[in-house]
């Protein structure tokens, strides 16, 4: 059973990495909308790394785990997400990923070949384990989100107000992306 695991594992991370290399970033909402909106196989995690790999590996659902929840492509294990926690699995996915991932400012540009995402944590700190969001900034300059697991693609629009307010969730930052050379 450890070497099914494993074969398991590593057929997970070989077709990760080879899908990583044919992402261009930054990404097209008119190329991603028809393939994210409502799909339910895809969160706002995957849509904003651009992720398009289905998520049926048994070793995970066996476990109730997918590789669309921060932390699940690094440690194999479920997190519970707090600020520090979640930007911990985003980085540690994004280094495995063969993704640099910086903290970055909101209104700074990004280079050809680079991503900018927006990371959020649910505002309701009651609760030990909150939920996530993600946005993407778009090649056209307008940020975009997919709601929920399954749910529509909308476009937030340009700049600061836009981004950094969405009900519900507190924002913990913006965040450059770029294939490790």
């Amino acid at each position: 059973m450890k070497n099914e695991l494993y074969y398991q594992k590593l057929k997970l991370y070989k077709t990760i990495e080879s899908f990583i290399k044919t992402l261009d970033y930054p990404l097209t909402f008119s190329n991603d909308i028809s393939f994210y909106n409502h799909n339910k196989d895809y969160n706002c995690y995957a849509y904003a790394l651009g992720l398009r790999i289905i998520d049926d590996y048994p070793f995970l659902a066996d476990n109730g785990l997918s590789i669309y929840n921060p932390g699940t492509i690094s440690s194999l294990k479920r997190t519970e997400y707090d600020e520090t926690n979640l930007i911990d699995a985003l980085l540690a996915d994004c280094d495995l990923l063969g993704i640099e991932c910086r903290e970055t400012n909101v209104d700074s540009k990004i280079d050809k070949g680079m991503a900018k995402i927006a990371v959020y944590i649910e505002s309701d700190d009651t609760y030990q384990d909150r939920d996530f969001h993600f946005a993407r900034l778009n090649k056209n300059g307008i940020w975009s989100n997919m709601e929920g697991s399954g749910g529509p693609v909308f476009c937030l629009g340009r700049g600061r107000e836009n981004v950094c307010n969405i009900y519900g969730y507190d924002f913990l930052g913006a965040y450059t992306l770029r294939k490790k050379r």
